[in-house]
């Protein structure tokens, strides 16, 4: 259920940043960018690991969210698939990063992040309604 939940998630949350970017592709730079350095920074990449980290990375995250619209309705396919493309990337992401429990990280940073640009998004929504009521 977890994994129903943390890939919904992603696909979900990712989802609505980038229907909520206003400046087009600056603004979607920006997010790259605080997300690479966010990832980097939890992950405690070297240049090598994420010279090869984000080309498989960014492969991964695509077929989920590929997988999410292509089974749209069908929640039981996609959690198949989803788990499928995990199980699969994990084992890349341990050849790459050297250790099982670095790989493990690699979703725990993804859930991490989500849960800070959730926040942030929230934030930004509490300012513009704090202004109006003054």
């Amino acid at each position: 259920m977890k994994k129903i939940i943390f890939f919904l998630g992603i696909l979900f949350f990712h989802s609505y940043i980038c229907l909520a970017q206003t400046n087009g592709s600056r603004n979607g730079d920006k997010v790259e960018k605080v997300k690479i350095a966010f990832f980097t920074r939890q992950l405690n990449l070297t240049a090598s690991e994420s010279k090869e980290f984000w080309p498989v990375y960014n492969s991964y995250f695509l077929k989920i969210k590929k997988a999410w619209h292509s089974n749209i309705g069908n929640r039981p396919a996609f959690d198949e698939k989803a788990s499928a493309l995990k199980d699969k990337y994990r084992d890349d992401f341990v050849r790459i990063l050297h250790s099982h429990e670095r790989a493990e990280n690699v979703f725990k940073a993804e859930k991490s992040y989500r849960k800070m640009l959730k926040e942030e998004l929230k934030n930004r929504k509490q300012v513009p309604a704090e202004k109006g009521k003054k």
